[in-house]
């Protein structure tokens, strides 16, 4: 029985990965016949009987050749060629390249590693030595052409050193940020060519804020062009790119010099998978408030003690889905706590973050709160509206396509000390859902939601009284600015609206079910939880009553009902406009809204 040690002992392993032949080697036959003789039936079905149990070693083990022809009989010798490609400016490995041995055709890419190898059998045993011809292009280099002497049983060192296609020159610069300090920062340049695919080229500042970019070939129009340089520095400085001035030339170094920048707010995304950025930098953009993003997957925990330098001094850390013991570890909190005692400004937001620290320190003496249960069905929050956070939030949505659409463990927190209610849960009144704490001993501030900012759907297109996350994020920033007074407190008010409204109600026009959303407002000096005679009625245009949906005391707070279309009698009303109306003590108000069979 042939094995696949017997055609090792013949020709070596053959080691090169797919990745070094992509595209080249698609199959491989092997030839079981003695030399000279035309190959039988019968020897052609043993071939495929081989080839069928070996399927691994004819698909991951090629050596450069479309086809593979393996002779049982006498051992054949065995002469290899190889080397290491590098770069003849500066000795740096080549990595993409392609080599041929021209006599026997063999083909070898390399996308990376700078390391060909070819194996050439010999024709019998005893073969004498052979002239080989390598040839190895790479772009943008000029094609190597070499000859070697194949001496069988042996291995050739061949290594070519590939001088450039065009003349070099360089590109050097110096990196400095708005305060006038050095930057250290990760330069990035990138280059086109209509003969190559796009490339690019990575260097690191010193600790002058220098960088280089030598032994550049010089900018040839469409052959070769610079596009863009990416400067992405440490914090508390902005990545910018600079597009413009960039030609290479040989007659003397590009200089291109730049000043970065002071970022605002230090973002940290210590989401598991680091996703979700984008709605928390659109929001801060639009409040043209510029962000540092610090994406804790990549880099670990946050450098904190820069927060000093930024514009704003504000920290905004999300944890978005992030669960268990990973939500905040030992370290963050560490680090949230320190910025807390230096006096800074936080907004803390994620599902599961009050859950994963329930009876911690950290929790009652930092963030001011203790866990009182998960709510993953409450989609439908409202801002506290005697609230520096809340105010104006009437609705704040956090399900659906117009947010991340993440939300499956929210928090309902249980303020504790000095947190007063922001954001409160719709379907039981009062129970609180984000949280604003001002500490005098430090003169800190903090905004912990427990739930997800990134969640915050607008819907499609805005809709009236539904909060966006602009909104949200102006209120939580303008208040750890120090933009927005603090209210008095009222110990009988948490979470609970100081106004009453009637609110539009949705969809409008409708056909099937509508709902319309109301607040009765806490009256002061009653007792929390007592209630006010509601009645919420819809009539037509004449003035009759059609339909009475609410008529009973009510508790202060956030409520909604539907109406299906339906009249006392049960009966689907006709087609038109109606008008439904909301009074609650001497509090009155009228809103329109469209039915459509």
């Amino acid at each position: 029985m042939v094995t696949v040690n017997d055609v090792i002992a013949i020709e070596g392993p053959r080691v090169p990965n797919r990745q070094n032949a992509p595209q080249v080697f698609r199959q491989g036959y092997i030839l079981l016949a003695r030399r000279g003789e035309l190959p039988s039936q019968q020897n052609l079905d043993k071939a495929e009987t081989f080839r069928a149990g070996w399927p691994g070693y004819f698909v991951d083990r090629t050596d450069g050749r479309g086809i593979m022809q393996t002779q049982l009989g006498a051992e054949l010798p065995v002469a290899v060629v190889q080397g290491n490609i590098t770069s003849a400016v500066n000795g740096s490995t080549v990595k993409n390249f392609m080599a041929r041995l021209l006599e026997k055709n063999y083909i070898q890419p390399v996308p990376d590693g700078g390391y060909y190898a070819f194996r050439v059998l010999g024709d019998a045993v005893g073969a004498p030595p052979q002239q080989a011809t390598i040839v190895v292009t790479a772009f943008p280099f000029l094609p190597d052409t070499s000859r070697v002497t194949l001496t069988f049983g042996s291995t050739v060192s061949n290594s070519r050193a590939l001088r450039p296609l065009l003349a070099t020159s360089a590109l050097r610069g110096t990196l400095q940020g708005a305060d006038n300090k050095p930057v250290s920062a990760k330069v990035t340049l990138f280059a086109s060519s209509n003969a190559a695919p796009p490339f690019q080229l990575t260097a690191t500042t010193d600790a002058q804020g220098r960088y280089a970019f030598e032994n550049l070939t010089v900018s040839t129009g469409a052959f070769l062009r610079y596009d863009s340089l990416r400067f992405e520095p440490d914090v508390p400085y902005l990545s910018t790119t600079v597009t413009a001035g960039l030609a290479v030339v040989a007659t003397a170094p590009t200089i291109v010099n730049a000043t970065l920048a002071i970022a605002d707010v230090l973002l940290v995304n210590d989401d598991p998978a680091g996703a979700f950025a984008n709605f928390y930098t659109s929001a801060l953009n639009s409040l043209n408030l510029k962000p540092y993003l610090w994406v804790q997957r990549d880099r670990g925990v946050a450098t904190i003690s820069a927060l000093p330098r930024f514009n704003k001094k504000l920290l905004i850390w999300y944890t978005g889905n992030a669960t268990g013991a990973s939500v905040l570890t030992a370290a963050e909190q560490d680090s949230i706590s320190a910025v807390l005692d230096r006096g800074g400004c936080i907004f803390l937001t994620g599902q599961n973050i009050a859950e994963s620290l329930r009876g911690t320190t950290f929790l009652a003496n930092r963030l001011h709160v203790s866990y009182v249960r998960n709510n993953p069905l409450d989609f439908r929050l409202h801002g506290v509206r005697n609230d520096p956070v809340g105010q104006g939030l009437v609705t704040i949505l956090i399900t659906g396509s117009g947010g991340a659409n993440n939300q499956t463990s929210q928090d309902v927190l249980e303020p504790v000390g000095l947190a007063r209610a922001s954001v409160v849960f719709d379907t039981t009144t009062g129970i609180v859902a984000g949280v604003r704490v001002e500490d005098a001993a430090n003169n800190s501030r903090l905004v912990f939601f427990g739930f997800g900012f990134e969640a915050v759907n607008p819907g499609p297109t805005p809709q009236p009284g539904f909060a966006t996350r602009e909104a949200v994020m102006r209120n939580v920033t303008n208040y750890l600015s120090g933009k927005t007074a603090v209210a008095a407190r009222d110990d009988n008010a948490d979470g609970l609206p100081a106004t009453y409204s009637l609110g539009p109600n949705y969809p409008n026009p409708f056909n099937e079910q509508t709902e319309i959303e109301y607040q009765i407002a806490y009256v002061r000096n009653e007792k929390a939880g007592s209630r006010q005679q509601v009645t919420l009625k819809i009539y037509d245009l004449l003035g009759r009553a059609v339909q009475t949906l609410v008529d009973a005391p009510q508790a202060a707070g956030a409520h909604r009902i539907q109406w299906d279309g339906r009249n006392t009698a049960g009966e689907r009303v006709v087609n038109g406009v109606y008008f439904y109306q909301l009074e609650a003590g001497s509090f009155r108000q009228v809103r329109k809204l469209v039915y459509v069979r």
